[in-house]
């Protein structure tokens, strides 16, 4: 338990108006007990034996222990402790559903890992960058290369290159195409055929290419590159970007999985996230009950400090009717009860322990 005799080292609490008046009360009280000892004094009271003190400060007595329901009156330290105890009890309970939902969590996660893990996954981005950046590189030379064919048109350039881009998007999208479904055939005769027959089907649209690059370059009047350089290039060109997408770009199997595992690492990071929340709002919410508990320390070591205040003021109060009381008396003797323990202030409470600080 933290004590806050500690806290009191950095903090402090004070009521104006409890220091004004017991600095007012302290003056009133002490005139009161040198008032009562002259008076009592030039009687020679108390008597020298057998007498008791207590009827002849009696008034001081009342007076030093009016002073404490004023102070608890102003300070109000008991009932702040009620309030404080219900906030306490309410936070014992939030603490309690965030650790039972943070161990829930935990055991999710750790099931997640668990799963990630089997799933054995490979980044995929990394693959299919691949393909992308190679196809794009090949899209690039082969829509060069089939811009010449389209010139046959016209001279324009410009109209050759928007003739040629969609047709060769068209070529590489359908070799990417060929080559991941030749991918999923698995008898090797069956594969061998389809293989044949989509060159073979080709082999129209890249002869009518070779055609019109030749027109073209007669007209510039190079003849030493022939059709069937023109139909290899062509062929070259769909046979890379079909071997690329049949061995890089991932299988449907490969894609599902993959989705899995982002679906996966998506919870998990949201898991964690809520940990971290529910971990802040518990640190939040402690924080704030310190607070609240440390205002209310400081107020009950206040009470406590003004009540040893009033303590001391009586016993010096005794102190001073004493003194005075032997000035005036005539017969010079010391009565017995001056050596008697005085009689006790009447205070209405004493708070022995503070508040525990959360978490302490």
């Amino acid at each position: 338990m933290k004590k806050i005799t500690k806290i009191f080292q950095v903090k402090k609490y004070i009521n104006n108006d409890v220091e004004h008046f017991f600095k007012a009360k302290e003056k009133e009280i002490m005139d009161l007990a040198q008032k009562l000892g002259k008076i009592f004094g030039e009687r020679d009271q108390p008597e020298p034996k057998g007498d008791e003190i207590t009827p002849y400060i009696g008034e001081v007595k009342t007076q030093c222990e009016s002073m404490i329901p004023y102070l608890d009156d102003k300070v109000q330290a008991q009932s702040h402790i009620p309030e404080y105890n219900s906030e306490r009890q309410k936070l014992m309970v939030e603490e309690i559903r965030i650790n039972e939902e943070n161990t829930s969590l935990l055991q999710r996660n750790n099931n997640l890992k668990t799963d990630i893990s089997n799933l054995n996954i490979q980044d995929l981005n990394v693959a299919v960058n691949i393909v992308l950046l190679i196809s794009f590189f090949l899209f690039l030379s082969e829509s060069t290369f089939n811009t010449i064919a389209f010139q046959a048109f016209g001279d324009n350039l410009l109209f050759a290159l928007l003739l040629a881009i969609p047709i060769t998007l068209t070529i590489i999208v359908l070799a990417h195409i060929f080559g991941t479904q030749v991918r999923k055939i698995t008898n090797i005769r069956t594969k061998r055929i389809v293989i044949i027959s989509v060159l073979l089907l080709m082999l129209p649209v890249f002869y009518i290419l070779g055609q019109m690059r030749s027109v073209v370059l007669e007209k510039e009047g190079a003849t030493s590159i022939g059709i069937t350089a023109f139909v290899i290039f062509n062929y070259f060109f769909f046979v890379a970007t079909a071997i690329v997408a049949n061995k890089y770009w991932p299988t449907s199997e490969q894609r599902k999985r993959y989705t899995e595992y982002i679906r996966l690492k998506a919870e998990l990071t949201k898991n964690e996230k809520q940990i971290r929340a529910n971990n802040e709002h518990i640190s939040k919410l402690n924080h704030e009950l310190n607070q609240k508990a440390t205002q209310v320390n400081l107020i009950l070591f206040y009470r406590e400090m003004k009540v040893d205040e009033v303590i001391k003021l009586y016993n010096k109060a005794i102190s001073t009717f004493i003194k005075t009381n032997m000035i005036y008396r005539g017969d010079r003797k010391i009565p017995d009860c001056f050596n008697n323990i005085y009689p006790e202030l009447i205070i209405s409470q004493r708070f022995d322990n503070y508040l525990t600080l959360p978490n302490s």
